[in-house]
């Protein structure tokens, strides 16, 4: 990987965007940041960001840096058989007056689609307890080891150029659904879980009670940015 920015021996904010240029091969990130070059620590790995080759740069967001202080910060790429490539460690000094880092423009986000389905845009999605194709039910009666009350089913899709940044919980992930009566619902994911040697996440979330019965269109909404829009259909 080559460092783009916070260059070397510069100036930067409490938070950070770091970024470089992973190259022709690198497909996925372990990011280093220590308050000297030789007191690295990974604060995050298999990190998937950016494009894939020399198409545009990389980029991960660090926040809650201490102000006045010095940190170094270093970028291991991998390939998809896992062979791995390090760059050059740099140091910056953080400022409180300076300037927040604006978002890096990153390609939009892809809901994947399942070109096999009964729809042109049907999303490839799975019960997250059977892993089954839709139709789903909202209660599932299947998931015979939860004794709670709530046992609405949850379903996972899969998104491209999606990345959570530091600290930022799966819940800051939308997932609006509009279900066969016209009912728009925005609900919150559960969880985001990077797909090992993919450039995709995992999205779960829970289907609510009043969803009615039909085809329901899905759309995640994360950052700023709205994806494309696929389908899954929802049965008693």
């Amino acid at each position: 990987p080559v460092n783009l920015s916070p260059g070397n021996a510069s100036t930067a904010g409490q938070s950070v965007m770091l970024k470089w240029e992973g190259g022709r091969w690198a497909h996925k990130y372990d990011v280093y940041l220590g308050r000297g070059e030789n007191n690295l620590s990974l604060i995050a790995s298999d990190v998937i960001t950016g494009t894939l080759g020399t198409g545009g740069p990389e980029s991960y967001l660090i926040s809650g840096l201490q102000n006045g202080a010095s940190y170094c910060w270093r970028i291991v790429g991998k390939t998809m058989a896992n062979q791995t490539a390090g760059g050059p460690t740099w140091c910056f000094t953080t400022s409180a007056s300076a300037p927040t880092p604006a978002p890096t423009p990153s390609a939009p986000m892809q809901l994947l689609l399942d070109s096999s389905g009964p729809a042109i845009n049907q999303a490839a999605s799975l019960d997250s307890l059977l892993l089954l194709r839709d139709p789903f039910p909202v209660v599932n009666g299947d998931d015979l080891l939860n004794l709670g009350s709530d046992r609405n089913t949850r379903v996972i899709v899969f998104v491209k150029n999606l990345q959570l940044a530091q600290g930022e919980t799966a819940s800051s992930v939308v997932i609006n659904l509009l279900d066969a009566n016209n009912l728009s619902q925005d609900v919150p994911a559960e969880a985001v879980r990077p797909i090992s040697n993919t450039d995709f996440v995992q999205v779960i979330f829970r289907l609510p009670n009043n969803l009615a019965i039909g085809t329901c269109t899905v759309t995640i909404k994360a950052h700023a940015q709205t994806s494309n829009t696929g389908t899954m259909r929802i049965r008693i």
